[in-house]
Order: structure tokens, then C-alpha cells, then sequence
């Protein structure tokens, strides 16, 4: 029943991510067109006003979608979080012989999939749109350094890294399903409800980072006396420690709110 979930969740997301990412694509296509004209074309033709005036507004349409691709993702995510789990729509899900834990399960395999893809679509974009531009020979500069930096440390912080960025990622998708499912309390009041909690989270995140990464420190060597490699490794493993009790913690809220704590009014 999981994966009739999952696959009926693909199904829903895709209908309004899928259409972003081809107008991503189209955009991105435009201004590389754009882009090789401007290289390969006269003087008189790149110094024409019309030329640039339509070059710049092409440019800051392309700037917008990257925006509005990351954010409308997000967006849709979270809407169908909302409409399936907490409105009406929430009698049918749970009336469906699933525990809610699989309902949330599904939700965050799903949501996590979209999010890494656009992810890596924006990249792409980027990446496609600046090649030629020395933007690929420094993208693998900026890499072999950080390389070197987790290379000063051993196997074990290349590890936390990747399992930083993993948990970074499946924290921009538990934090507002946490926020909904805490909001949906507030009755009448939902969204903000949800608004509320995720300014009381936002700040509880800030005060413990400030504290326990300074507490972090104290408690280990002199920082003054650490190679750039170590700082980095030491603030990694912050870092981790951080994401997991924060993963952990939301996650379980989430699914207590929902299985217990369910307001469908």
C-alpha cells in the first residue's frame, strides 16, 4: 500500500512540478541562444539598444525562474501536504487502510525526490548557461579545494558531509510539514497557526545553534591552534550532531500531531 502511495503522490506533484522545470528549461535554452549571439555577432549588432534592452529583460527572466522554480516547488510541496493531510481532503486520506505513518513516509519520500531534483535541475541550468564562460573550470576548482579541506581530515568527515547535505535537504521538508501539523490546532486559524510555530521553531534553532556551537568549541582544543581542515571538520560534526537531533525531533512531532493530534475542523 506504501508504494500506491508514493506512486499516487508522484502522480499529484508531478502535474505542477514537472511543467516548472520545462520552463526552466526553455528559458535557459533562450538565453544560451542569447548568449552565443552575443559572442559570435558584430559590434554593431551587440551595441544595438534594442538588442540589449531585450538581452537584459531575458536575463532577469531567467534570474526569475530560478527563483520561482526553487520557491514554487516548495509551494507545491507544502500545499499538498496541507489539502491532503489537513483539510477536507484529510477525512478520505485517513479513512484509507494506511497507517500515518506511511502517509508520512510517502509525503517525505516524494517531497524529498522533487526537491533534490530541482536541485540539480537548477545547476544544470546554470551550468549549461555559463559553459565557456570559465564558470565549469572554476565550479571544479571550488571543488577540488573543498576536497583537499575533507581530505585533510580522513574518510569519516567526507561521510559527514554527504550526511549533512542529506539531512540539510529532509530538514526543508520536515520543517513545514512540523509547522502544519502543529498549526492545524489553532482552530480556524491553521496557516496561522503554522505561521506562528515556524517563528517559534526559527528562533528556538537560532538560540540552540549560537549556544551549542559555542559550548561545541569551548569544550574542544584551543580554536586559535586548529588548521583550516580541522575547523572545518570539528563544524561539521556540530553541524551533523545538530541535523539529527533536529530531524529526529521534528519528525517525531510531526507524526505525533498527526496520529493523536489530528484537528480536520
Amino acid at each position: 500500500m506504501l508504494g500506491k502511495l508514493i506512486k499516487n503522490e508522484f502522480k499529484a506533484t508531478g502535474r505542477l512540478i514537472l511543467p516548472l522545470y520545462i520552463v526552466l528549461l526553455v528559458v535557459t535554452i533562450i538565453n544560451k541562444i542569447v548568449i552565443e549571439i552575443q559572442d559570435s555577432s558584430t559590434v554593431a549588432i551587440t551595441e544595438n539598444k534594442v538588442f540589449i534592452a531585450f538581452a537584459a529583460i531575458l536575463v532577469l527572466t531567467y534570474f526569475l525562474s530560478l527563483m520561482a522554480v526553487g520557491a514554487l516547488t516548495i509551494i507545491f510541496l507544502i500545499k499538498r501536504f496541507y489539502d491532503n493531510m489537513l483539510k477536507d481532503e484529510g477525512y478520505l486520506s485517513f479513512t484509507l487502510p494506511v497507517t500515518t505513518g506511511q502517509h508520512l513516509i510517502s509525503k517525505i519520500v516524494v517531497s524529498y525526490t522533487w526537491v533534490l531534483t530541482t536541485i540539480l535541475s537548477l545547476i544544470a541550468s546554470v551550468l549549461i548557461l555559463m559553459s565557456g564562460k570559465g564558470i565549469v573550470d572554476e565550479a571544479k576548482s571550488f571543488w577540488t579545494g573543498l576536497i583537499e579541506v575533507i581530505q585533510d581530515g580522513n574518510q569519516l568527515t567526507a561521510a559527514i558531509v554527504v550526511l549533512s547535505v542529506i539531512l540539510s535537504i529532509y530538514n526543508i521538508i520536515i520543517t513545514p510539514y512540523l509547522c502544519f501539523s502543529v498549526g492545524q490546532r489553532f482552530n480556524g486559524h491553521k496557516i496561522i497557526g503554522a505561521f506562528i510555530t515556524y517563528v517559534v521553531v526559527y528562533i528556538i534553532n537560532q538560540v540552540i545553534g549560537v549556544v551549542s556551537l559555542t559550548a561545541f568549541f569551548a569544550l574542544g582544543s584551543n580554536i586559535d591552534q586548529l588548521t583550516d581542515g580541522e575547523i572545518f571538520r570539528w563544524t561539521m560534526y556540530y553541524e551533523l550532531i545538530l541535523l539529527v537531533v533536529e530531524s529526529a525531533v521534528f519528525t517525531f512531532i510531526t507524526y505525533h500531531m498527526l496520529d493523536k493530534k489530528l484537528n480536520l475542523d
